[in-house]
């Protein structure tokens, strides 16, 4: 079945017109939910001029625009035995797999694949971008250039985004929301992608209180810079990740996921025992390096989206500055 879908789709007419419109409500539903804007809007900040700052689902005029023969030329130059895994977990014979993929895939021929946009990090200032929502919510999310997800470094900064913002024992949400009662939400996440990455932090505020939290958050990355970061809390950070990596490998499903995934981006599977011993090798010093490296003032992007206008960004272009 797999196969007949991805080899004789039949790419009609009637069929793209009516996905086209769904894809463009979706796109207009996202324009209406603050949390989503402002990581679009801070996408575009980080990689302007560059398809990683443009949203995945495109634009309204970008759907509209879809032809029949985009998506046959795309199948041409994308779907190639050599850009394609299949993943398969369970009670199953891998000679038998491999007889069958190779009966109901070999009408496909091998092609010269097209690389991506290299994505480089040419920032040397801080980057803001506003949109004015008529609200009594503010949603605000940080942005930081950072590692690629094939840098051996990539688990040192795992380890600090579970350390600075995952999870309700995390810096961010317990000073921001637990002590402060800045935000009804804040944590932090990471994209990867082949040679680049970011650091996100985004929380959702009382437009109010947009100005202190601005300064918390920032008062915890320099305090994690500053080498304040105790072996027991890394510890702990360790035992959360490994523990939340062996639950998304319960399930056969997931594991084909996971296997697939390692495949295509890693061009390798991995197993549990090696990324534990990756996360086990980690030091402090490694993730205080890792935070001096990603949080640096001229590195930061900002992006808010409330009841502000953009001339309020010289205000917030100065407290800014107290990143250390």
């Amino acid at each position: 079945m797999l196969a007949d879908i991805i080899l004789n789709s039949l790419m009609r007419e009637e069929d793209l017109r009516k996905e086209k419109n769904v894809v463009i409500e979706e796109v207009k539903k996202y324009q209406d939910i603050p949390e989503e804007l402002v990581e679009i809007l801070l996408d575009k900040i980080i990689w302007k001029n560059h398809p990683l700052g443009r949203p995945v689902l495109g634009d309204e005029k970008s759907v509209r625009n879809i032809q029949r023969e985009d998506l046959l030329s795309y199948i041409s130059k994308f779907y190639r035995p050599n850009n394609l895994v299949i993943s398969v977990a369970g009670n199953i014979k891998t000679a038998d797999v491999i007889l069958q993929v190779e009966e109901y895939f070999k009408i496909m021929e091998k092609g010269k694949i097209k690389n991506y946009l290299p994505a480089k990090d040419n920032q040397k200032n801080t980057q803001i971008g506003i949109k004015f929502k008529k609200s009594s919510q503010t949603h605000l999310s940080f942005g930081f250039p950072g590692i690629s997800r094939l840098d051996p470094d990539r688990y040192s900064t795992d380890l600090l985004d579970i350390i600075l913002g995952s999870g309700l024992s995390s810096r961010l949400f317990q000073e921001i929301r637990v002590k402060k009662s800045l935000a009804y939400d804040i944590h932090s996440f990471i994209q990867y992608f082949n040679d680049i990455g970011s650091f996100n932090i985004y929380a959702g505020i009382d437009s109010s209180k947009l100005r202190e939290t601005i300064q918390t958050i920032l008062e915890e990355l320099n305090k994690i810079k500053d080498n304040n970061l105790k072996e027991d809390e890394l510890r702990k950070a360790k035992e959360m990740y490994k523990g939340a990596l062996s639950l998304s490998l319960e399930g056969t499903l997931s594991r084909a996921f996971w296997l697939g995934n390692r495949m295509l981006l890693y061009g390798r599977p991995s197993t549990f025992d090696e990324i534990k011993e990756k996360i086990e090798e980690v030091k402090v010093k490694d993730i205080q390096k890792m935070a001096q490296n990603i949080f640096s003032k001229d590195k930061i992007n900002l992006s808010i989206v409330g009841p502000f206008k953009r001339k309020d960004k010289e205000e917030y272009d100065s407290l800014l500055e107290k990143l250390g």
